[in-house]
């Protein structure tokens, strides 16, 4: 169950698997209420760009001796399902009572995300910021 987002509270909500991007953090709630006699896979893999990565896996450990998970390991989904991605950010809502950002600012921020290639109709093109909006030029 996911709990926080980014150190804010968020409507909790329940999910297989979670998309993290550089520089975001979520805090969650593991439960073991299917067999608490097993273990279980933790999988992590790279989504939103081509995974020149190795993947990485671990056991969660609930049973009272090491034994390897009954079921195999799970597969990471697609690096380009892009639907995947926003159907998970569809998901995340402030918590009510949390508080608001301010109405004023001093000074703003500016980031360097590595962006992927959404989609391309004739010379038009979409592009995906770490799942932020582009930010305007500054001449």
């Amino acid at each position: 169950m996911v709990v926080e987002d980014y150190d804010n509270y968020i409507n909790p909500f329940s999910t297989d698997d979670i998309d993290i991007y550089s520089g975001k953090s979520y805090s969650v709630l593991l439960t073991t209420s299917q067999d608490p006699s097993q273990n279980y896979y933790i999988f992590v893999g790279v989504r939103g760009r081509k995974p020149n990565t190795t993947y990485a896996l671990t056991m969660l450990n609930t049973a009272p001796a090491s034994k390897l998970p009954s079921s195999p390991p799970p597969v990471t989904p697609r690096w380009e399902d892009f639907e995947r991605s926003k159907n998970f950010s569809k998901k995340i809502f402030l918590a009510m009572g949390s508080p608001s950002p301010p109405k004023k600012y001093k000074k703003w921020l500016i980031l360097l995300n590595t962006q992927n290639l959404i989609d391309k109709h004739g010379d038009q093109q979409r592009l995906s910021s770490d799942s932020g909006n582009a930010l305007p030029r500054f001449s």
